[in-house]
């Protein structure tokens, strides 16, 4: 269990890495796009994005997201009976730290 868990940490360091490449150039590019007038007036990164603007980008998120999920995953068995409370807890921490979209996330007088 350690050893996997070590390689997920080594492989999330990777993904990081390039996640944050391609984020650099998402930005690059969805500024060129703006000032050039390439797209609407208001329109967000975030929907750029989701438009099919970035593939790249959109690729290296959701390798970056699935080995998060492996981390968390072995953590969770590591955890053992405080696995269900270590779940929600990264819930509601995941709620609250969203910056996709605009939802209300987590509000710690109402959990």
């Amino acid at each position: 269990m350690d050893t996997a868990y070590l390689n997920a940490l080594q492989d999330q360091d990777a993904a990081d890495v390039a996640y944050q490449k391609q984020s650099a150039k998402a930005k690059i590019q969805f500024t060129e796009d703006t000032t050039t007038g390439l797209l609407p007036a208001g329109m967000k990164m975030y929907e750029w994005v989701a438009a099919g603007n970035a593939p790249a980008f959109t690729a290296a998120k959701n390798e970056r997201d699935a080995i998060a999920a492996t981390v968390v995953n072995i953590q969770s068995q590591i955890a053992g009976p405080m696995a269900a409370k270590l779940t929600a807890d990264r819930a509601l921490l995941a709620k609250g730290l969203n910056t996709d979209f605009d939802f209300a996330g987590y509000v710690p007088s109402l959990n």
